[in-house]
């Protein structure tokens, strides 16, 4: 109730309760002070975006990674940036740290990241390029599909080549499908098309795709939670997701 009223000295004194140095000392303090963005949402943008600039801090320091998991950093962080009250601005700032959590190539990280981007699909056959508007949701799917192919094309090539591999085990080659689907916006359909190309260009990535191999890792462990308004139910959600699952499987004629 007094978030109107939270100055930077008060983030800071929080800040400090839960790491020293840029080293989480006590996560929990992290995770209900620090991570819990629905205590600073009356807070000024201002105070919001320190907020992110201060969990970034903590994210970018290698030493914090498993509590950055365990803190589910990533899932808080998608459940901001999907809410569509939240000025942009701010989805800037949360988009930066989602970025450098994702960098980590960690699987638990990649799971809850791709589920989020399933999520935002549509539960029916919608032809999104007849909405009068491009919604919140859709904006925020392309925005994070960028974000994905950016990373994979960073100047680090060890890094990314780790980050390709780990998108290709841990989602597997038939979550890109999930996007290439006739009726999405044009824009999730050309940056996934160009992530696609990204992990099929080694010599042996189109290979494993047409054997089949590395399928069905993000239904493996479909574990993503989401607060938006607009959720859908996972059982609704495999329905639309029907149209895939059937025309990948039929045999050539």
């Amino acid at each position: 109730r007094k978030a109107n009223i939270t100055t930077t000295h008060v983030l800071q004194l929080v800040a400090s309760l839960g790491s020293c140095s840029g080293v989480i000392t006590h996560p929990t303090a992290v995770k209900v002070l620090l991570c819990s963005f629905e205590i600073w949402r009356g807070a000024a943008e201002e105070i919001q975006t320190q907020l992110c600039t201060c969990i970034y801090n903590l994210v970018v320091n290698g030493r914090n990674l498993e509590h950055v998991e365990k803190m589910d950093v990533t899932g808080r962080l998608l459940e901001l940036v999907y809410d569509s009250s939240v000025s942009w601005s701010l989805v800037q700032a949360a988009l930066e740290v989602i970025s450098s959590v994702i960098s980590t190539a960690s699987p638990k990280v990649l799971l809850t990241f791709g589920n989020y981007l399933v999520y935002s699909l549509p539960t029916s056959l919608v032809n999104e390029h007849r909405l009068k508007e491009v919604t919140h949701v859709v904006k925020i799917r392309n925005m994070l599909l960028e974000l994905l192919c950016v990373l994979v094309q960073s100047c680090d090539m060890d890094s990314d080549y780790r980050l390709r591999l780990q998108i290709e085990s841990t989602l597997g080659f038939d979550w890109l499908l999930l996007f290439l689907r006739p009726g999405l916006h044009h824009i999730t359909f050309t940056m996934t098309l160009r992530l696609t190309c990204i992990l099929l260009s080694p010599a042996n990535g189109f290979l494993r795709f047409s054997q089949k191999q590395n399928h069905g890792g993000w239904l493996a462990a479909h574990t993503a939670r989401t607060l938006r308004p607009d959720n859908t139910e996972h059982s609704s959600l495999q329905g639309s997701l029907s149209y895939f699952t059937s025309s990948r499987d039929t045999p050539d004629s």
